[in-house]
């Protein structure tokens, strides 16, 4: 179950099987146009880094060197000593006609989980913008 007071955060382990076959036709359209899709994504990702990466420590998201990133979405990423004002930046956005939302919550940090441990990131961090 997903918290209705903290978004992306799930309190009980649960299942989501709303894959129709309506959906599934669509993706099979989508990998058909893969390439223009991703090369699309990859465009606004390019923007983004233009006008925003390394802007008072603004990163875009960040890739090692030796990984080929597939942007699903747009991710900025605040300096560590900004991180708690993510919440006021997606306010001041949202103000503005820009739709953005908060990072998701390492699996292992949600109460169901929490005996695992698999990524070491601060979801304070990120935040997602449009990917068009």
């Amino acid at each position: 179950a997903m918290s209705s007071t903290k978004r992306f955060w799930h309190t009980d382990v649960g299942f989501n099987y709303r894959l129709s076959n309506l959906l599934c036709a669509v993706g099979v359209a989508q990998l058909e146009r893969f390439e223009e899709l991703f090369k699309g994504r990859m465009r606004v990702v390019e923007a983004y880094r233009k006008s925003l990466d390394g802007f008072g420590g603004i990163r875009i998201n960040p890739s090692l060197d030796n990984c080929s990133p597939s942007p699903w979405l747009a991710c900025v990423w605040l300096p560590t000593e900004h991180v708690d004002k993510r919440d006021a930046v997606c306010d001041d956005l949202e103000g503005s006609g820009i739709e953005t939302r908060p990072f998701f919550y390492p699996v292992h940090v949600m109460p169901p989980y929490k005996q695992y441990r698999v990524s070491h990131f601060s979801p304070t961090c990120p935040l997602h913008t449009p990917p068009w």
